[in-house]
């Protein structure tokens, strides 16, 4: 199976790991200029750990940008 996914204007991004089988991974995406509702994208590891540390990344990276933007813009002010 091939699958491909674009989404466009990702302005807010998190994830979080589900307890139901399949073990799913739950990427969000708030969409800068979207509508009301954000795109969700469900990948299904088969691994709860595995799921739970591809999230925990993901909120890392983004926490870590995010920190890295404020510094950058408190830095210019």
């Amino acid at each position: 199976m091939s699958s491909y996914v674009s989404v466009h204007f990702a302005h807010k991004i998190s994830a979080r790991a589900g307890t139901t089988g399949g073990a799913p991974l739950i990427v969000t995406i708030d969409r800068e200029h979207g509508g009301n509702l954000p795109d969700e994208l469900t990948l299904f590891t088969d691994d709860h750990e595995l799921s739970r540390k591809l999230a925990d990344a993901i909120n890392a990276a983004v926490a870590e940008h995010k920190a890295a933007q404020t510094e950058f813009t408190e830095a210019a002010e």
